[in-house]
């Protein structure tokens, strides 16, 4: 097998390890100067502006570390979880790249409904474990 790598951009990078996914060619990322979209062919600044300015005017660039960028392919959006001026994940800007446009969700509820879920997917799991041990012991 044999490897390329090809230089595309030597001034943007990505800010954190989470702060980056990947689908298809779409390869969006959080930068310490905004939010960019880099594909097979190109590097695309889709917060130019107004996006870009409310992140960076709001968060430092140490917080900034702990953002976290997914996509999802089936609604064609990807959410870019940014953290607040302490480190928490509090809200998501969401860009719809069909369309370029973008929307802000507070994903602090969201957040505390995942953790209610799996915490209810566990003890269900657990339910069943211990009624499968007390069928074999009869």
């Amino acid at each position: 097998m044999v490897f390329q790598f090809d230089v595309l951009d030597m001034v943007h990078g990505c800010i954190g390890i989470d702060a980056v996914a990947t689908f298809g060619d779409m390869i969006p990322f959080v930068s310490s100067d905004g939010l960019f979209m880099l594909n097979s062919s190109s590097l695309q600044q889709i917060g130019l502006e107004k996006v870009d300015k409310y992140v960076l005017d709001r968060i430092p660039a140490e917080a900034l570390t702990l953002s976290r960028v997914v996509i999802d392919a089936r609604l064609k959006c990807i959410w870019f979880a940014i953290p607040n001026q302490a480190g928490v994940l509090t809200e998501a800007l969401v860009y719809h790249y069909p369309t370029a446009k973008w929307g802000k969700v507070d994903i602090t509820s969201i957040q505390t409904m995942h953790g209610m879920l799996y915490r209810s997917m566990f003890s269900m799991q657990k339910l069943q474990a211990e009624q499968s041990a007390a069928t074999e012991e009869r």
